[in-house]
C-alpha cells in the first residue's frame, strides 16, 4: 500500500479564510453543536500563534495554543466528526511536520463529560497519511492507513511498501482492526504481490515484506513464507547493485524479516 494523502482527503470538511488585514488565517468545522476554530500565522514556511478554540453548544469548552504548529508545521485539515459510540463528535486538527514525505500527525480531541473540559491525544501516521472512512457501514468510521514501520526496514523508502492497516477510535485509544476486514486485507496483499512481480529482478524486499505481512494477517502465513524462500531460491533477495550492505540480503533477509514480523504482531512465533 502507498501512502494516503491525509490533507486532501479531509480538507472537505474544512473552511479556510484568510484576513489581509491581520495576516491571519482560519480553519473552521463544526457538527452536531460543536463548533471548532484554529487561528494562525503563517508568514513564510513557519506557523506561528496558533490557537484552537472549541465551543460546545455555544459554550466555549477550550480555548488553548497548540504547540505541535510551533516551528515548520502547518495545518492541513480540522473535522468535527463522532469517531466512535459515545455520540459525543470529536474535533480532529491535522499537522504536517514538513520534509520530503513526512509526517502526518492528527491531534484529536474528545470531550470528557465527567470532568466537562476536552482531553487530546497525538496520532503519528508518520509518511503514509490516513483516510477516516466507515468501510463496514455500521454507523463507526474507520482510520484506514498503512503500516508507516515497514519504511526503510528492507530496501529504500521508494522501494517500501506499506501493507494495510485499518484502526478504530475508542475514547481515546487506537484499536487495531485490521483482521476484520479480510477482502480489504486480500486486496493489499495481491497488489502487494503485483509489485513483487514488477521489481522481482530489480529489488522486491519491501514489497515481498508487506506482502508477507497481509498474508500471515490472512492466516496464510506458512504458504507466504514458501514462496519467499522461492524468492530467495532463485537470488531475488540477494545483493543488489548499488545498495549492497544497505539492507539485509540473502539469508540475512529471511531471518531479519521473520523476526521484524513477529515483533510487529503479523507473525507467529
Amino acid at each position: 500500500m502507498r501512502p494516503l494523502v491525509a490533507a486532501a482527503l479531509l480538507c472537505v470538511a474544512t473552511a479556510s479564510v484568510a484576513v489581509a488585514d491581520t495576516g491571519e488565517n482560519h480553519l473552521r468545522a463544526s457538527a452536531d453543536g460543536i463548533a471548532a476554530l484554529l487561528s494562525y500565522r503563517q508568514p513564510d514556511d513557519m506557523t506561528r500563534g496558533a490557537r484552537l478554540q472549541i465551543t460546545r453548544h455555544g459554550s466555549v469548552r477550550l480555548s488553548a495554543p497548540i504547540a505541535a504548529l510551533t516551528g515548520f508545521s502547518r495545518p492541513t485539515g480540522l473535522v468535527v466528526r463522532n469517531l466512535d459510540t459515545d455520540r459525543e463528535p470529536e474535533v480532529i486538527l491535522d499537522v504536517y511536520t514538513g520534509g520530503a514525505h513526512c509526517c502526518v500527525h492528527s491531534l484529536i480531541y474528545r470531550y470528557d463529560r465527567a470532568q466537562r473540559r476536552y482531553r487530546f491525544g497525538v496520532r503519528d501516521w508518520g509518511n503514509v497519511g490516513f483516510r477516516i472512512i466507515d468501510l463496514d457501514r455500521n454507523g463507526q468510521p474507520e482510520f484506514r492507513s498503512a503500516d508507516d514501520r515497514f519504511a526503510y526496514a528492507f530496501t529504500s523508502y521508494a522501494d517500501s511498501v506499506f501493507p494495510l492497516r485499518i484502526w478504530h477510535y475508542d475514547r481515546g485509544r487506537f484499536l487495531d482492526v485490521t483482521r476484520s476486514f479480510p477482502r480489504l486485507v486480500l486486496a493489499d496483499a495481491r497488489s502487494a504481490w503485483q509489485t513483487y512481480l514488477v521489481a522481482r529482478h530489480t529489488d522486491p524486499r519491501g514489497a515481498l515484506a508487506a506482502w508477507l505481512a497481509d498474508e500471515c494477517l490472512l492466516g496464510q502465513q506458512e504458504q507466504g513464507w514458501r514462496k519467499v524462500d522461492a524468492a530467495y531460491r532463485r537470488g531475488e533477495v540477494g545483493p543488489r547493485p548499488g545498495l549492497t550492505g544497505l539492507w539485509p540480503e540473502g539469508q540475512a533477509y529471511l531471518k531479519a524479516l521473520g523476526a521484524f514480523l513477529r515483533k510487529l504482531g503479523y507473525a507467529r512465533p
